[in-house]
């Protein structure tokens, strides 16, 4: 393992909200942890970032993991969040976990009352977990899904890499753009 002079990061997200991606585009564009070609799966545009966890700095997790694993008190949190469509991410996250069995078939995007009560437990969850951390002192980072993943925003990407303390990469902002064409390319492949 790699002695790392920078702080710890971690990202708090939801499945299909995209984490992993976000960790290996810091590690290999922002930060330049790593050199190496991260795992990836080119028919789902997965980023296997399991390999990374807990070494170059960089740690990926669940805000439902929190109350028992809670970063080191030095370690600067991203926390993703989607107040934006919660069934859009759901379904993403469920592609990717289970695309051999689904790609002639039909994934739902659910809207319905029921789903929509647990879109919006999660929502809140994502915000108290953020809220939680920063309370306990850590440097938190919120960015909305919809943002970097949808809409691709340059700017936001410019100030997540001020934040972690590194200049803009291009070559990363490329990357990110690319990952999410290739994201809503696979949420149309399936017919949702």
């Amino acid at each position: 393992m790699p002695l790392i002079k920078h702080k710890q990061i971690t990202v708090l997200f939801r499945g299909g909200g995209c984490g992993n991606y976000l960790g290996a585009n810091i590690v290999r564009y922002i930060t330049n942890r790593i050199t190496d070609d991260i795992r990836y799966d080119p028919v789902i545009n997965e980023y296997f970032t399991y390999e990374l966890d807990g070494c170059y700095g960089m740690n990926i997790t669940h805000a439902n993991l929190l109350p028992t694993h809670y970063p080191l008190p030095s370690t600067k949190v991203i926390v993703i969040h989607n107040n934006w469509d919660m069934a859009y991410t759901e379904a993403l996250g469920s592609i990717k976990t289970d695309y051999k069995n689904r790609q002639d078939g039909h994934i739902p995007i659910k809207y319905d009352e029921e789903s929509t009560i647990e879109y919006k437990k999660l929502q809140i969850e994502y915000k108290e977990a953020s809220e939680e951390l920063k309370q306990k002192g850590y440097d938190v980072f919120d960015v909305e899904f919809k943002d970097l993943f949808i809409d691709k925003n340059e700017t936001e990407y410019l100030k997540l890499c001020t934040w972690l303390g590194h200049e803009y990469s291009l070559e990363g902002y490329l990357h990110l753009s690319e990952y999410v064409d290739k994201n809503i390319a696979l949420m149309e492949n399936i017919h949702l």
